[in-house]
């Protein structure tokens, strides 16, 4: 199961369904959310998160909405299946390393990558060329 932010879900059970075992009703939406788009691809229904928490339609959206405005959530109005969760894919991708055995220092990843300087580069010295001495008695 996909652990997120504040690690909620069981250690043993796995799938959107597992995600209402522990935490609060908006930290267990946003584990099925995020174990949703990892197995399946794709964002879930509003629906979909009603059934996995087992709340009404209505309580599901008010759990999204809570967790839009917390920004752990985006979602693009009157767009169906449109629920994002930004920086999923990049957290899916460090832990499915960390499940093949690869160790991802996240000190590492936080290090913005060198700059090059905002002024034009150093100049090159220009060399000139010199002819052969062969050349040059010819």
């Amino acid at each position: 199961m996909f652990r997120a932010p504040g690690g909620t879900g069981g250690d043993n059970m796995t799938g959107p369904a597992a995600a209402t075992a522990t935490g609060s009703r908006k930290a267990q939406a946003l584990a099925f959310i995020c174990d949703f788009i990892v197995e399946r691809g794709h964002s879930p229904a509003m629906i979909d998160i009603a059934r996995g928490l087992k709340v009404s339609k209505q309580r599901a959206r008010t759990l999204v909405d809570q967790l839009i405005v917390d920004g752990d959530v985006e979602r693009l109005v009157g767009a169906q299946r449109a629920i994002t969760v930004p920086g999923l894919a990049r957290r899916a991708a460090i832990a499915q390393l960390r499940r093949d055995g690869f160790v991802v220092d996240e000190d590492v990843l936080a290090v913005s990558p060198a700059t090059l300087p905002k002024d034009n580069l150093s100049l090159v010295a220009i060399i000139e060329h010199l002819p052969d001495h062969d050349d040059a008695r010819q």
